[in-house]
């Protein structure tokens, strides 16, 4: 057989794009990272398991896995070997994969490419001969000094792709129009007469946890879809122009996108599926995304070297920061809605407060160890009126004293009587780590329906929150948790999720459930405009206690809710609606 026909022999019917990465077990992690940087470049990698959200592609459930393998190896255009340390010496099927792929080569052109070594570690490449192909002959990369680009080049110049670029956001983003996710998806609606408002776009349903992030000149942020909770075409997290609200870039996750945080040009966040993501929003790509298994509300945190991902479930990830590798995971029997509210990283512990109220010391210096050091209790309040379950959805606020006391504010929605504040502080000794709790020294008068769900915010020497079941944000002293403020904003309404923002000019916006976005001048603790930002045939549904009995019923009956906390700057403000617009607004100075 001629060489030109024994190479068409293998190459019929074959993907041009598709790549079989063969790798030892032991470095799963580190090859689902190399999966992802081929699919980002546009290649169809394929392994065994593959990651989130390709699980699909690999070895289902009952299949023969040698034959799939043999199978995936025989219909790939080119084959990646990760030599390591662990594969390189290894015996096993990892052999018998090279020896495949060498056997292939024997019936393919000398000039012709298809087996590429990647060696990580500076790891020997294995002296491994099949008939006249010898593994130690085939050139390698070295990975830590030049990445896949490399290989990424000499795949696209042996299949005659040396001139098309490598694909960016903006050509992604034109591939994607049949999912109506580009620019015609930017509207101005007819019956909106606000020059307050500069644009919106529609992309999707927000839920609780997807506040805006304002990041150089984007707006980045997670949608929930069509169905809370549900697997669905449009839940994901998108980049958006801040100019404008085009939409720049997007990357669906099949489930809901939670809050994320921002650190150096990534975008880090988990969803309700369980999957972690590492999303670079320079170069529009994803850089890794790693299976939890648990739902993710919880914001991440970002420390030099690693990122800390908590589980509604109550399970801690330490993650490794630039590979996605997990490092360790303990389960600590709690259940956790609220972030992370003091972090050390010089004594690797942070502390937690869990949704019944538990605050909790976690120690990540050696393993993870949990310390349950205080439960909030109102021995008083219970004793009159019987004990009464919270829920802490809100973010704590830490606040540090002159004194010698330190003390955490801790905000929460009580769930059978409301005859006790749902305010509390502990205060922590700055020499004895001696933990007290108290309770708030004013009327609970305001508290009778008022439970807060939103997250509070310090703003000269007072936290300000709006209250659920009402029409009020009230400023507390933060030592005695003493009412000194109230703001009267809208009508009494349903649950209040959405928190309030406040810029550097002392501008504050807070959303509602009325349709309206309230501007506040919280220097005189007054509303300077309201701007109507959903349709005018829901103009006046206010979905009153008396009229919604449920967040769902609010969502679908008047479909005017605000479940996320705006993103705010000098002069606009970005804020979702739960029907999927994410609007810019202009700030006011003066009253409207």
């Amino acid at each position: 057989m001629s060489e030109s026909s024994a190479s068409s022999a293998h190459y019929s019917g074959i993907n041009d794009h598709k790549i079989f990465i063969s790798y030892a077990k032991e470095d799963r992690n580190l090859a689902q990272k190399i999966f992802l940087e081929f699919n980002n470049h546009g290649f169809q990698p394929w392994m065994d398991k593959p990651p989130a959200p390709f699980h699909y592609l690999g070895i289902k459930v009952g299949q023969d896995w040698r034959e799939r393998i043999e199978e995936e190896i025989k219909t790939s255009r080119f084959f990646v070997a990760l030599i390591t340390p662990r594969s390189s010496s290894k015996l096993g099927f990892i052999q018998r994969e090279f020896r495949t792929a060498l056997d292939i080569m024997n019936d393919l052109p000398q000039d012709h490419i298809y087996f590429v070594p990647i060696v990580f570690e500076n790891a020997e490449v294995p002296n491994l001969k099949v008939g006249f192909i010898s593994l130690r002959d085939k050139q390698f990369i070295l990975y830590e000094d030049y990445g896949v680009d490399p290989v990424v080049v000499a795949f696209r110049e042996e299949i005659g792709e040396n001139k098309i670029p490598i694909p960016t956001a903006s050509s992604r983003l034109e591939e994607k129009k049949d999912r109506q996710y580009n620019r015609s998806s930017i509207y101005v609606p007819p019956f909106r007469g606000d020059t307050s408002i500069k644009w919106e776009s529609a992309i999707g349903i927000f839920s609780w946890r997807n506040k805006p992030k304002i990041h150089k000149e984007v707006i980045i942020t997670g949608t929930a879809g069509e169905a809370i909770n549900n697997r669905d075409e449009k839940s994901g997290l998108y980049v958006l122009s801040k100019k404008d609200g085009a939409v720049l870039d997007y990357l669906l996750t099949e489930r809901d996108c939670n809050e994320l945080e921002v650190s150096e040009d990534f975008a880090y966040f988990g969803t309700d599926g369980g999957d972690f993501f590492c999303y670079d929003i320079v170069k529009g790509i994803l850089k890794y995304c790693i299976s939890l298994g648990e739902q993710i509300h919880c914001k991440p945190v970002i420390l030099d070297e690693i990122v800390i991902v908590i589980s509604n479930v109550g399970s801690v990830f330490i993650v490794e920061k630039e590979y996605g590798k997990i490092l360790n995971s303990e389960k600590s029997g709690y259940k956790f809605r609220s972030n992370i509210l003091y972090i050390s990283k010089e004594y690797k512990h942070f502390l937690l407060v869990s949704e019944d109220g538990t605050l909790i010391n976690v120690d990540f210096s050696e393993g993870i160890k949990f310390q349950m050091l205080l439960k909030i209790m109102m021995p008083d309040y219970f004793a009159t009126y019987g004990a009464s379950p919270v829920e802490v959805f809100s973010d704590p606020k830490i606040l540090y004293g002159k004194s010698n006391w330190d003390s955490i504010v801790i905000a929460y929605c009580r769930s059978t009587t409301y005859d006790f504040p749902p305010l509390c502080i502990i205060d922590i000794g700055k020499k004895d780590g001696k933990l007290s709790l108290r309770r708030p020294t004013s009327d609970p008068a305001y508290f009778d329906y008022g439970n807060i769900r939103a997250d509070m915010i310090y703003y000269k020497d007072k936290l300000y929150m709006p209250l659920s079941y009402s029409n009020i944000v009230i400023g507390v002293a933060p030592n005695s948790l003493e009412i000194q403020s109230v703001i009267s904003v809208g009508d009494d309404m349903f649950q209040q999720w959405s928190g309030l923002a406040i810029n550097s000019e002392g501008i504050g916006v807070i959303p509602r459930n009325d349709g309206y976005i309230y501007q506040i001048d919280m220097n005189e603790e007054k509303v300077l405009a309201q701007i109507y930002l959903m349709n005018d045939r829901y103009k006046g549904e206010t979905g009153e206690r008396a009229r919604a009995s449920s967040v769902v019923d609010l969502r679908n009956k008047w479909k005017v809710c605000f479940y996320s906390t705006p993103a705010i700057e000098d002069k606009f403000c970005y804020v979702g609606t739960a029907d999927g617009r994410i609007c810019a607004v202009e700030l006011s100075k003066k009253p409207k």
